[in-house]
């Protein structure tokens, strides 16, 4: 499973959980700790944000920042 969605899958899971939208991405880097935490952080705050510079040639609409630390 590509990075990505794996990553989609921890926050919608962690958000289900919790009965709300929000999360930060050290719940994600923990609900994958086979994963390489940079990598997650990496999908998080800049590939799959929509509100993140473009900083890379693939992107993924996922996430938005609402606040320092919070998507």
């Amino acid at each position: 499973m590509p990075v990505h969605d794996a990553v989609l899958d921890a926050a919608r899971r962690l958000c289900r959980e919790r009965g709300g939208w929000t999360f930060r991405p050290a719940e994600v880097v923990r609900a994958l700790p086979h994963l390489n935490a940079s990598s997650v952080r990496t999908h998080i705050v800049s590939r799959c944000c929509v509100n993140a510079p473009r900083h890379h040639p693939h992107r993924w609409a996922y996430f938005r920042r609402i606040a320092r630390g919070v998507y």
